[in-house]
């Protein structure tokens, strides 16, 4: 009888022992895997930063020193030219169309990163579309007019929807911008807004140069390239992605149809009020 409590004994030391073991390997390999999916986030994270670094970098030492040193030359020109000539009033518009545009610039790098380094607030209220869009539009149609651009607009103004207020606007002002930028002397430009319930679509078309293939598979991406229009105007390459960025902010979507050759719609579509 002894040997046999002996030999349970021993047979329960085993079982515990092995138990033991097998628990303890698993707690091991499942830390071993949470480690090592922190580690890969916090690669992820580096690699984001630094492509974030480096980015900036680039705009502000070259993409935004472009537009300043033609703001400058202008100035320099017209310190030296005499009012009573033609050109006098070609040269000022192009000036007020280069400064928009550099300040356009500047909203967007620093919208873009304020909301890499620290995120961005959203206040989502009912709005009145009319009453947001309509003062960027008026701004872009005298950027239009430089190019004899024909800027149209179609808004109900008893239209509301539910959006941050300055988001909304910095998105329509970085696709009229592209749009204007795209667009050849003499072309046009026509906002609607839309109905597709239970959101209002924002629609802006222009009958511009259109954008290739390659070019449409990164347009909303950090990859997308800064590019010049066809007046030779600059841009950031962060207009559209903030758009996107901002557009997903507030529950609403962005995308759009482009021939090139022939001109590109964007579609905005923000939540009804």
């Amino acid at each position: 009888m002894g040997r046999v409590f002996h030999f349970g004994d021993v047979i329960s030391t085993y079982f515990v022992s092995i138990l033991t073991i097998l628990i303890g390997l698993r707690y091991i390999k499942k830390n071993y895997y949470i480690s090592q999916s922190l580690l890969e986030t916090k690669a992820a994270d580096l690699e984001r930063i630094n492509n974030t670094k480096n980015k900036l970098f680039t705009i502000v030492s070259h993409d935004l020193r472009a537009p300043l040193a033609t703001v400058r030359s202008y100035l320099e020109i017209l310190s030296n030219l005499d009012p009573a000539k033609e050109n006098w009033q070609e040269i000022q518009s192009d000036l007020i169309e280069m400064t928009q545009n550099t300040d356009n610039m500047l909203s967007n790098i620093l919208m873009w990163s304020a909301s890499q380094m620290e995120g961005i607030n959203i206040n989502k209220k009912p709005i009145l579309l009319a009453d947001t869009l309509i003062p960027v539009i008026r701004v872009f149609q005298s950027i239009a007019n430089a190019k004899q651009i024909a800027l149209s607009f179609e808004i109900d103004p008893g239209l509301k929807v539910l959006a941050d207020e300055d988001m909304l606007q910095l998105v329509i002002r970085n696709i009229l911008s592209n749009a204007i930028k795209f667009t050849n002397n003499g072309g046009k430009i026509q906002l609607k807004v839309e109905s597709d319930y239970p959101n209002y679509v924002i629609k802006i078309s222009d009958n511009g140069i259109g954008m290739t293939d390659q070019i449409k598979d990164s347009i909303f991406s950090l990859k997308a390239e800064s590019s010049f229009g066809t007046k030779n105007e600059k841009g950031v390459g962060l207009g559209l992605n903030l758009s996107k960025e901002f557009t997903d902010m507030q529950g609403g979507r962005i995308w759009f149809d482009s021939v090139s050759g022939m001109g590109s719609t964007f579609y905005i579509s923000i939540p009804i009020a």
